[in-house]
């Protein structure tokens, strides 16, 4: 019988921590559960987990499960802004059953390593005329999107065609003018 040092648990733990995390990032949700799910296990108001678990679920179209665990971690961290933030976005979607989650179309997603933030060449923005919340609450970051030029406006739509909202015209006529350029010179 072998017994563990605090200092090799506590270890332990931080790897299947960094292992989740990783997992997150190369978008491998299924994993990403169970791996929560065995940290969970070990401790069960670890609040990480069950953000980073709450994700997961997210992102397989597991609503309710998602919408369940962003409440356990906002009700042991009533402060926790990822869980808060995340429990508005899935109000609308937390009953849809998993039959129809599950038949949706999977969104094509980019992966989290592949953004790239550079001072003086990273612009934020928020989209005008948003579509209604029960559209923009399937939307996850990474999710694919498609830029359409309508009327002088850039339109951005889901995967699925879906209207999302529109640019800030500023914006928008600066990327006009490049995708314009890019499509004269791919022209040549």
């Amino acid at each position: 019988m072998s017994s563990f040092t605090a200092e090799e648990l506590s270890k332990a733990r931080r790897l299947k921590q960094q292992q989740a995390q990783q997992l997150a990032a190369d978008g491998a949700w299924e994993e990403a559960v169970a791996l929560n799910r065995e940290i969970l296990e070990g401790a069960s108001n670890d609040v990480q987990a069950l953000n980073r678990l709450g994700k997961a679920l997210s992102e397989l179209r597991r609503y309710g499960e998602s919408y369940a665990a962003y409440s356990r971690a906002a009700e042991l961290d009533p402060a926790n802004q990822i869980a808060k933030r995340n429990l508005q976005r899935l109000e609308p979607l937390k009953d849809q059953s998993d039959e129809a989650a599950a038949a949706e179309r999977r969104r094509t997603q980019a992966r989290q390593s592949m953004f790239i933030e550079e001072i003086g060449k990273t612009r934020l923005t928020e989209l005008l005329g948003l579509a209604p919340n029960e559209t923009l609450a399937q939307m996850n970051s990474g999710d694919a999107v498609e830029l359409r030029v309508e009327d002088k406006q850039l339109v951005v739509y889901s995967e699925d065609g879906l209207r999302l909202g529109h640019l800030e015209p500023r914006l928008a006529q600066r990327l006009i003018a490049l995708i314009a350029g890019a499509t004269a010179t791919a022209r040549r």
